[in-house]
């Protein structure tokens, strides 16, 4: 993923990602975007017919677009084009809820062991 980040791509067009491509490219700001069986074929000829051929995502549409080709079709993402989810790992969304981590904690048995147990 990264590399196709380092080449320029800032999306991914395919029938189907697994479940954790899909989650590294929104952490990453890779758009993952997913099209009909039928227009990854056309748009695979397409691109092979013309390695130049300029493909749009359009996200507020939900669409790609291959004008030149006379491609346009509807699409979906599974990334999220929503730059403030990008900014957050899981760390950091799990610590938008320290508080409420923290109050929970404080309820525990005492009997029970601690989150930092084994911690000096």
């Amino acid at each position: 993923m990264w590399a196709l980040l380092d080449y320029g791509f800032e999306a991914v067009i395919s029938t189907r990602f697994g479940d954790i491509f899909a989650n590294n490219c929104s952490k990453q700001g890779l758009l993952a975007v997913k099209v009909e069986p039928d227009v990854a074929a056309a748009l695979l000829s397409a691109v092979q017919a013309d390695p130049t051929l300029e493909i749009t995502v359009d996200v507020q549409r939900g669409s790609v677009e291959a004008p030149a080709a006379g491609i346009t079709a509807p699409s979906r993402w599974t990334s999220s084009p929503d730059p403030a989810a990008q900014r957050l790992d899981d760390i950091g969304l799990t610590l938008r809820y320290e508080d409420r981590i923290t109050a929970f904690e404080a309820t525990r048995p005492s009997w029970r062991p601690s989150a930092s147990v084994g911690q000096p």
